[in-house]
């Protein structure tokens, strides 16, 4: 998936209207490579080509479970899933 042209352009579509857009575990390339973690603060599961795509997208990687940087919610892997969960729910009842 993460070079899917149709789920980036999907991922920069929400994002562009202010939608919250999640991923955990490796699916935060998909976002990097949808452009719009540069200058961001996120995570992801410690793979060295996920971090290379990461940093390659100009994301401020943190090495923590759970990144939430405005809009955009980042975990690194399923031990992470509840409190995702949660911050997303946060996030979409305001």
């Amino acid at each position: 998936l993460w070079a899917s042209a149709k789920l980036q352009a999907l991922v920069r579509a929400f994002f562009e209207q202010g939608k919250v857009v999640a991923a955990i575990c490796l699916a935060p390339v998909v976002l990097a490579r949808a452009g719009i973690l540069a200058g961001r603060q996120a995570t992801v599961y410690p793979s060295p080509v996920a971090v290379q795509e990461m940093k390659g997208a100009g994301a401020n990687l943190v090495d923590i479970p759970i990144v939430a940087d405005r809009e955009i919610v980042t975990a690194n892997g399923p031990e992470a899933a509840a409190q995702f969960a949660d911050i997303i729910l946060t996030k979409l009842e305001c």
